[in-house]
């Protein structure tokens, strides 16, 4: 009698299974505290390195934890878009070696030897399954509770339902791939659709306005130590020492930014949010930080040559 299915239920995975997925072996609150330690140390190198410009020391405290803190995530999205994506060839493959005379067995024992990535290591699962006694079915199920992607898992529900039904598995696989090289196909379609988009928002919230709320920012701190004849008084646009109202205005226009690209891209608001708009504060930040600088030369490079200034 074949062993008892233990693999994870999909709605029991928690964290650390994202952690396992990523190769980073150590406990999740591990990998947190080592984020947040990172984030601390990086913030207070850039409180040294610009003292009187407390927006890099603040984004990067946030986004760098974050960003770590998600990157098992991330890595997840890529390999549940490998898998996706390998599934056409794949199932072609499995279709030929069955009219070849080849057993399933056969067909994946072949085809996990000869290729590799994330589907092929689930579908050598389900084969070391079938060796143990699983049926082919059994297998499968045991595959589907292995993976949380729903397109794979309709795929392979689609596969084991029509094999219950007494279809041929050969004909079931090649129906399959040939939806399945149609899906992948619409997808690149809208990704490459909305990529001039994707380009133009993120060069705008994270570069083209950075660039001129920085050059503003300098031009109204001289402007206003001008005015005050010698007297160092704050910028008119600094909420507090070292922030400035354009700044939080760029924060605001990231976030913003990164719903719009996610509502483009199809994916959901909390993705848009940490993978668009918090990037876009990081780089948007430092461009404005050093348009400030670069500014602050121009408008001294061009005060030495102009008497009284």
């Amino acid at each position: 009698m074949p062993p008892k299915n233990k693999n994870i239920p999909v709605t029991e995975r928690t964290y650390s299974s994202y952690l396992q997925g990523s190769n980073i072996r150590v406990a999740p609150i591990v990998w947190i505290l080592v984020s947040v330690i990172i984030a601390i140390v990086i913030g207070a190198l850039l409180f040294l390195l610009m003292p009187k410009s407390l927006g890099p020391m603040l984004v990067s405290i946030v986004v760098i934890p974050v960003f770590l803190i998600g990157l098992p995530i991330i890595m997840k999205e890529r390999r549940d878009t490998q898998m996706e994506e390998a599934i056409s060839d794949v199932f072609e493959e499995l279709a030929t070696s069955l009219r070849a005379g080849a057993t399933i067995e056969q067909a994946l024992m072949d085809l996990t030897r000869i290729q590799k990535g994330p589907l092929l290591d689930e579908l050598k699962s389900a084969l070391n399954d079938m060796e143990g006694g699983f049926s082919f079915e059994e297998a499968i199920e045991n595959l589907i509770s292995r993976i949380d992607v729903p397109t794979i898992r309709r795929i392979f529900t689609i596969v084991v339902d029509g094999r219950k039904a007494g279809g041929e598995l050969a004909d079931i696989l090649d129906a399959v791939a040939d939806d399945a090289r149609d899906m992948a196909r619409i997808q690149r379609d809208r990704r490459s659709k909305t990529l001039m988009y994707v380009i133009f928002i993120f060069a705008a919230g994270a570069v083209v306005a950075p660039i001129i709320f920085g050059f503003i920012t300098q031009i109204a701190l001289t402007v206003n130590a001008a005015s005050s004849k010698g007297v160092i008084l704050p910028s008119p646009l600094d909420l507090v020492p070292g922030i400035s109202v354009l700044w939080l205005y760029l924060l605001i226009e990231c976030v913003l930014s990164g719903i719009m690209l996610a509502v483009v891209r199809g994916a959901k608001l909390w993705k848009g949010i940490i993978f668009y708009s918090l990037p876009m504060a990081l780089v948007g930040t430092f461009v404005f930080e050093l348009c400030k600088m670069f500014a602050a030369a121009m408008i001294a490079g061009a005060g030495a040559n102009v008497p009284g200034v």
